[in-house]
């Protein structure tokens, strides 16, 4: 039997979130004491793109970003109880990107239901939908405003579900309207040199 450590539950209970979404979307610097919080479909491949570049001097080029990043950065499961404490709840800077929930739903339903052939196959059944079947935008919202927001895939989670805005306080919360602004204004406050480079990674973030 799986005993889970009494930290971790605590962290659980405090957030009302399981411990394994935590450990996937909140990513400590802790030479910066700083908490990037992601939530899938909010620029978060540009954000991890500019933050490996800007704070860990790594540019991520493969064709998998997500990966390569999570590689790069300690998960709070191994970081123990004091600093993830201190990452999501204390002293640490955190900031989070949020968006227009529905230019969010738009683009995840465009890419994970519609477009992505290997999405499609991993997300399209979770809704009760078959791989080739023709699917009506107002028949997924129906079924997805059915499901319990933390059965939903991370795509479809709300921004307040997944940034656990009611226990988690926030320093800086960036619009992707404003991206490339508070971004600079990110990296600025903690001393990073706004190089051509940097410049060239900030501007590439697409707001369909």
């Amino acid at each position: 039997m799986n005993i889970i450590p009494e930290w971790v539950q605590l962290v659980e209970n405090k957030t009302k979130s399981p411990f394994a979404l935590l450990n996937y979307n909140v990513h400590v610097f802790k030479n910066y004491e700083l908490t990037y919080i992601e939530t899938p479909k909010n620029a978060c491949t540009s954000a991890k793109r500019l933050l490996s570049l800007a704070f860990l001097k790594t540019e991520l080029c493969s064709d998998n970003i997500h990966n390569e990043f999570s590689r790069l950065l300690t998960r709070i499961s191994k970081l123990g109880p004091h600093i993830t404490q201190n990452a999501i709840f204390g002293s640490y800077y955190r900031f989070a990107v949020i968006r227009n929930p529905i230019d969010r739903f738009i683009s995840a339903f465009e890419d994970k239901i519609i477009n992505n052939d290997f999405e499609k196959k991993r997300i399209r059944p979770k809704f009760g939908f078959g791989n080739q079947e023709k699917i009506e935008l107002l028949d997924f919202l129906y079924r997805l405003e059915n499901m319990n927001n933390l059965k939903r895939d991370i795509h479809f989670m709300t921004q307040t579900r997944i940034l656990s805005f009611d226990s988690i306080k926030y320093d800086l919360l960036i619009d992707t309207i404003e991206y490339e602004e508070k971004m600079t204004l990110l990296l600025k406050k903690f001393g990073i040199e706004i190089t051509e480079n940097i410049k060239n990674v900030i501007s590439k973030h697409y707001n369909k």
